[in-house]
């Protein structure tokens, strides 16, 4: 790294710890092949393949096997990754196997309410939509206004909620976690085959687009990791797994549900690494 890159680092890292007084030594002292910022508690240095992990006291952490860091309590816990293991670090860059998940859900008040229900009926398949729209008439009192309509989607197809069920309730909250669609099915085929489907209504027409087709389940019951969405599911098509919805395509010879922030994988060369939930993938 060149020094004028180094000085620009030192000055950022002395604007956001005003109080780490030796943090200027440290970068004096060596010099590092690279050096950014990660998290708003820590900065990490690459040095002849060694990272270090520099806190906010200046106090330096060597991980030789380190691959990747993400917060899972605000300024307070991370996750790290360590060669095949998964490790808990507090605010100071220590371990600490006390710290908690913690993923926000974006909770707000009064927010309308979703029952959808699949029915066949004379072998069509219809989805009916009953929505409770909540308002205030007054400061004290909450009345509640409803919707109802079902819609014709087409004939004979075994249709599911992503919850592997028929009915399907949620709220307005639901919509606060990234990557939610509320529009996407599975329909069961053969062999415990299914296709995965999006399925759009426009002027109380739906139309129907395939997103994964002839896939399996890694598991029966959808994988609830709430740090991606609770519509996340690992699937496997002509024996390679994919984590759906960061990926609509198999690629791993293996692959493990979320740990918290990352799941491990196999690639069919025999490389191994971790996916993140931002959908990138880390190798050791």
């Amino acid at each position: 790294m060149k020094s004028s890159k180094i000085k620009l680092y030192l000055f950022l890292f002395i604007i956001f710890f005003s109080d780490c007084a030796n943090a200027q030594s440290i970068f004096e002292e060596d010099k590092y092949d690279s050096v950014y910022f990660k998290t708003d508690n820590f900065i990490i240095a690459k040095q002849n393949k060694i990272i270090k992990l520099f806190n906010i006291k200046g106090e330096v952490f060597t991980f030789k096997k380190y691959i990747a860091i993400a917060e899972v309590q605000p300024n307070v816990g991370y996750q790290i990754v360590l060669g095949d293991s998964l490790k808990m670090i507090n605010g100071e860059g220590r371990f600490d196997d006390s710290i908690k998940f913690q993923f926000g859900m974006g909770l707000c008040g009064t927010v309308n309410k979703y029952n959808k229900t699949i029915i066949v009926r004379n072998d069509s398949t219809f989805i009916h939509f009953h929505t409770t729209h909540p308002y205030t008439i007054d400061l004290n009192e909450d009345v509640y206004a409803t919707t109802d309509d079902t819609f014709f989607v087409t004939k004979n197809i075994d249709l599911y909620f992503l919850n592997g069920r028929k009915t399907y309730y949620s709220t307005g909250n639901d919509f606060y976690n990234p990557g939610l669609e509320s529009n996407v099915y599975f329909e069961k085929i053969n062999n415990g085959k299914i296709n995965l489907l999006r399925l759009e209504r426009v002027n109380k027409i739906i139309s129907i687009s395939p997103i994964l087709s002839n896939i399996k389940l890694q598991n029966e019951i959808i994988d609830k990791n709430y740090n991606i969405n609770y519509k996340a599911f690992i699937f496997n098509k002509a024996n390679k797994y994919g984590y759906y919805p960061l990926q609509i395509t198999t690629r791993y010879k293996t692959l493990k549900p979320f740990g918290g922030k990352f799941a491990a994988f196999i690639l069919p060369n025999g490389q191994k690494g971790w996916l993140g939930v931002n959908g990138k993938e880390y190798y050791y």
